[in-house]
């Protein structure tokens, strides 16, 4: 996995400041369902909103896998105790090029005030995860941290 965060120019076009870019070779789970950790926030060091994308790059295919889906969520907002895999962005198939998909809500999802996992999960259908041999997803999500305007103009 990759992470970037984007720059002024990408953040104004696209209004995301985080792309996470995952292929075929992360899947790695020799079972259906695979969770990824995408970011850790820190506790009182970001806003997290609820807007987020997914976008395919590549089609996933390989093996027996006659589907692929991914749902962004998190493990835990601000130390709740509450998991949701699908916060963010619900069941996307993956198994068609250029597919775009984007969070069912937007606004402000959190001020984080305790250490929040962020993740995704990968289910396929069919086959492992492992047999997995193309694939491309990119997971743009929307988080201000403190170092993006401490210090700012005022």
């Amino acid at each position: 996995m990759r992470h970037y965060r984007l720059t002024n120019q990408e953040r104004g076009a696209l209004g995301f400041t985080d792309c996470f870019a995952l292929d075929h070779k992360d899947l790695t789970d020799a079972d259906t369902s695979q969770a990824i950790a995408l970011e850790t926030l820190p506790d009182n060091k970001a806003i997290l909103y609820k807007d987020a994308m997914v976008v395919v790059t590549e089609a996933f295919s390989g093996g027996d896998n006659t589907a692929l889906v991914a749902k962004v969520g998190h493990t835990e907002l601000n130390n709740n105790n509450t998991a949701d895999d699908n916060y963010f962005v619900v069941d996307s198939s993956l198994f068609t090029k250029d597919r775009m998909y984007a969070s069912a809500a937007s606004g402000v999802a959190a001020a984080i005030t305790g250490n929040t996992p962020l993740n995704v999960t990968f289910t396929a259908t069919g086959g492992t995860l492992a047999a997995l041999t193309t694939g491309e997803v990119l997971i743009y999500l929307k988080i201000i941290r403190d170092v993006d305007v401490v210090g700012g103009q005022g």
